[in-house]
């Protein structure tokens, strides 16, 4: 059913917005709609089709689309201004169709190109003039053209005779049939709102069946009960549900509720007699790059009285990966803190 766009909440009815419903909540609606949980969406809008007429008078609602750059502004027709600046950037460069033939967007043609006059590359074959006046063509010793060794002399365009062969129109076209295309400017129902009919009306508003109320005390607990989480439902794996672990090839991955993300992992370094600089990639990138970096070596027997402790360092470089810097051979553990949702 249809109400003007100034009724927000029609008793009874819900919006026809593609929406989900509860079908414990409206097991009618439910059911009429073939046992789907999900509102049909009428809220369309046919604004920015474009259609040709057959006369210069426009239908209410559409304008002509040559006129869009004077006359689609942010108050007057705010969802085509909308729809159009999307796609152009600025309601000034949508370009006018003036005379022109339109394409279909194909193979290289884009929406919104313009083409200007253009005679597709071809071929003429031409033959001998006659003996008598009655000619086809002519040389044109007045108009020369160059050869490759600048020689012009004897160079000459040949031209078609114009009172005998010349003759066309003003432009290249097809068969044609004007007539005027324009842009639907506003919603066919801007001014109405689709609603379906969720539930009846109520009866007795207000009585009670004390019968009723008392069988639904006697599935209450006592006052004085106190609940655990063991009375809970499926407590604990909603719980266990908010946290999450992954192993992706050899770093571990730990995500929690609010937005932490913990991941961890074994570098392994190799000597090249100088400073050596490596970067390790994160299989789940953080949100931002302002995470926290730890590095500890692992301990190496060779490395006990030659003075080959490691110097290691580990700095965030980008969201999805780490910089780690060494000198000697070994191992190293990292653990990088971040979040991997923003904070709301």
């Amino acid at each position: 059913m249809a109400f003007p766009k100034e009724v927000k909440n029609p008793t009874g009815f819900l919006k026809c917005d593609g929406t989900t419903i509860d079908q414990r909540t409206y097991p009618d609606l439910y059911r009429t709609l073939g046992n789907k949980n999900t509102l049909p969406n009428l809220t369309r809008s046919d604004v920015g089709m474009t259609a040709y007429f057959a006369t210069d008078e426009i239908p209410e609602g559409w304008i002509a689309f040559d006129e869009i750059k004077e006359k689609v502004k942010e108050d007057t027709y705010p969802e085509l201004h909308k729809y159009l600046t999307k796609k152009y950037g600025d309601i000034q460069n949508v370009p006018k169709a003036e005379d022109r033939f339109l394409r279909n967007a194909a193979n290289e043609l884009v929406v919104g190109r313009v083409q200007e006059d253009a005679i597709k590359t071809h071929y003429l074959n031409y033959g001998t003039n006659h003996n008598s006046s009655n000619y086809q063509y002519h040389v044109d010793n007045n108009d020369t053209i160059a050869t490759g060794n600048n020689k012009t002399a004897d160079n000459y365009k040949i031209r078609t005779n114009g009172a005998i062969f010349y003759s066309g129109a003003e432009e290249t076209r097809p068969k044609s049939l004007v007539l005027k295309l324009c842009i639907k400017a506003q919603n066919t129902f801007d001014d109405v709102q689709f609603w379906i009919k969720a539930f009846g009306t109520v009866d007795n508003q207000g009585m009670m069946d004390a019968s009723k109320i008392a069988v639904a005390l006697q599935g209450k607990s006592d006052l004085g009960h106190l609940h655990t989480a063991n009375h809970i439902t499926d407590f604990n794996s909603a719980v266990a549900s908010q946290f999450s672990y992954q192993k992706i090839g050899n770093v571990e991955v730990r995500k929690y509720p609010d937005g932490t993300m913990i991941q961890t992992g074994i570098f392994t370094h190799k000597s090249e007699g100088y400073t050596v600089k490596n970067h390790v990639v994160f299989p789940i990138a953080f949100v931002d790059k302002n995470y926290r970096c730890f590095i500890t070596e692992k301990y190496e027997d060779r490395a006990s009285g030659k003075g080959q402790y490691n110097w290691i360092f580990m700095a965030a470089d980008t969201n999805t990966q780490a910089i780690i810097t060494n000198w000697y051979l070994g191992k190293s553990e990292w653990l990088v803190i971040g979040r991997w949702k923003e904070d709301k």
